[in-house]
Formats: C-alpha cells, structure tokens, sequence
C-alpha cells in the first residue's frame, strides 16, 4: 500500500512538471512608419536582428477607416513586394484612393520572426491629405 501510494505521489509530480510548448510561435512585434508623398507612399521601418528580407502587405481601399470603422483582418491584405532594403517607395498608388501596409520580417530560413500588422492599421493616400476640421468643442 505504501509503494503503491508513493508511487501514485511520484507519478502527479512528473505529469504536473511536463510543459507543452505550442507548436507555432508567434512573431514579434515591430514599428513601420507610412509617409505620404506626391510621387507615391513611402513606408520605412528599423533594423531587426537576424532579418534576411522584409514581405510588404498592402489593402487599397475606396474609403478609409473612420467612414464604416470596421477594421480589416490580416487575410484582407495581398502580398505586395520582398526586398532587402528597409524601406520601400510605392508608386503604383493612385489618387482618391486609400492605402495600408504591414510588413513581415523573414530569417534566413524563411521563418517569419517579426510583424508589424495590427488590428488598428493607419491609412495613408498619394500626395497631400484633406485636411479633417475640427473645433474640439470650443463653439
């Protein structure tokens, strides 16, 4: 009884002192800045360590966030470009309409180790913005 007892006790420990170690692991996360300029849209991001190349993500849209305020979702995104560089001009952007990026950091493996993606992407357009008016509550 006492062996049996002993044995069950050694038997808890070793089962509740196993980790499980999920499969996927999720990338980090990273900044990437949108500019707008005349000729196109200009987005950069810093130096991440153990980066091979970087997967740019566009969604083009008709109107931005603020008129429906429903976010996109990753999948809403279509790979766009792959470069080495950290920053990457795009002119293939037309006027009238809205533009979001994200960017995935790749390693040499082809493992992806860094993203920029988040739920609450900006926007950014060609050229010169309209400006939003606003008097903040005061008359």
């Amino acid at each position: 009884m006492k062996k049996l007892l002993t044995s069950l006790m050694v038997l808890a420990l070793v089962v509740t002192s196993i980790t499980i170690l999920p499969k996927k692991v999720e990338a980090g996360v990273f900044n990437h800045y949108t500019y707008s300029k005349l000729n196109g849209i200009k987005v950069t991001w810093k130096k991440k360590k153990g980066a091979k190349k970087f997967r740019i993500y566009r969604l083009v849209r008709k109107n931005d966030f603020l008129d429906d305020e429903v976010y996109p979702t990753r999948s809403d995104f279509k790979k766009y470009k792959t470069t080495k560089k950290r920053s990457f001009l795009d002119k293939k952007t037309k006027k009238g309409r809205y533009y979001s990026y994200f960017v995935d950091v790749v390693n040499k493996k082809g493992k992806v180790i860094a993203t920029s993606w988040m739920e609450n992407c900006d926007m950014a357009v060609k050229g010169l913005a309209q400006p939003v008016v606003s008097n903040a509550g005061y008359g």
